[in-house]
């Protein structure tokens, strides 16, 4: 899906998560994480800064859950954090939504930048 200069994939949805990070460096859920794997591509011609405030998951009750920052920067790996991407380079990553127990996802909408686009939605069932 594509939203502004920004195309997004969904490679992966992990639901249940307790917790993210080591036994030294890590953060617990209030719930349960979801976890949205994606990788975002930049298309257009200019460098586009990706922010995991940006994103959103859906709930089946409607309920509308933004993207932990904190647990976000405790993923290994996870380059979705704040990106830089430069035009025509790919960034992958993890956004982690903290959920009520038993909530289930049902879409993500995915935003170049919150106040200028529409988003992309993409359905994770």
């Amino acid at each position: 899906m594509k939203d502004g200069k920004l195309q997004f994939v969904v490679t992966k949805v992990r639901t249940g998560v307790s917790s993210v990070g080591d036994q030294y460096l890590g953060q617990k859920a209030q719930g349960r994480y979801v976890l949205v794997s994606v990788t975002v591509t930049n298309l257009g011609k200019d460098s586009q800064t990706l922010s995991d405030s940006d994103q959103e998951v859906k709930d089946s009750q409607g309920r509308t859950f933004k993207a932990d920052s904190t647990a976000d920067l405790y993923i290994t790996g996870n380059q979705v954090l704040f990106s830089q991407i430069n035009p025509g380079n790919s960034t992958h990553g993890v956004f982690a939504f903290d959920m009520p127990v038993g909530a289930t996802p049902v879409s993500i909408e995915l935003h170049d930048t919150w106040f200028f686009s529409d988003g992309a939605t993409v359905s994770l069932r």
